[in-house]
């Protein structure tokens, strides 16, 4: 798994397509201010350890 986390002051994004069937649509645009945003990456191997590595995770987000 890798993690990486950005602060920034500002963050808009605009969704471009939907990936997830079950997703509710989304046609809008969002911003956050004062944000952490955290781009998550996880390996077909970390599936061995979830309960492991959501724990690590939720950690080093906080």
């Amino acid at each position: 798994m890798k993690i990486l986390m950005l602060y920034t002051h500002e963050f808009w994004l605009k969704p471009y397509s939907k990936t997830l069937s079950e997703a509710p649509n989304f046609d809008g645009e969002m911003t956050a201010k004062e944000a952490v945003i955290a781009l998550i990456h996880v390996e077909e191997k970390d599936s061995d350890n979830r309960s492991k590595i959501i724990t690590k995770s939720v950690k080093n987000i906080k």
